[in-house]
């Protein structure tokens, strides 16, 4: 047997790593580059560079959880746990523990009993210990009368996310 049985993560390119340098030491970011640039690497990797973490939530579309998201950590973190909080999995994917928990845009819903106003204590609670928050396409809350949206800013304000990034290639 030849080699090391670790996977080879890829380098990142020059702008990747310039990303993850300007967010890194910054709680909060957008970062709005155009579409195929490797933002979700740069994600992972601003991830990665903190020295204490907690857990990850990412919001994304249904359609990038897991060729984005999944494969993306799989390929430049291997070393991460992650789960993918479909409709029909969302608690087990919180309760596994991993170290990242990709959920669709609309996931923000299950959190809530219907009323903005009234979040559901036990899945709140289920992220006493995340710190991280991404919302991958976050345009999908640009509108502030929106459920969607209400939802998420309660969701990150009732959290206490220490660390919020937004990005979208079609700000």
């Amino acid at each position: 047997i030849f080699g090391s049985s670790m996977p080879t993560v890829p380098k990142p390119w020059v702008h990747q790593a310039e990303t993850t340098a300007f967010f890194a030491p910054r709680p909060r970011g957008n970062d709005f580059s155009d579409p195929g640039t490797g933002k979700t690497r740069a994600q992972i990797d601003t991830y990665l560079a903190r020295k204490r973490r907690g857990r990850w939530l990412v919001l994304c579309p249904l359609t990038l959880m897991e060729s984005a998201w999944l494969e993306d950590c799989e390929k430049f973190a291997p070393g991460l746990g992650v789960s993918l909080a479909t409709s029909d999995q969302r608690l087990r994917a919180f309760e596994v523990g991993t170290d990242v928990v990709v959920m669709n845009i609309d996931g923000v819903r299950w959190f809530f009993d219907g009323s903005i106003k009234k979040p559901i204590k036990e899945r709140i609670t289920l992220l006493n210990d995340f710190d991280h928050l991404t919302m991958d396409e976050s345009t999908a809350y640009k509108n502030p009368q929106s459920a969607r949206t209400k939802m998420l800013i309660r969701l990150a304000q009732t959290a206490k996310f220490d660390n919020r990034y937004a990005m979208t290639g079609t700000p």
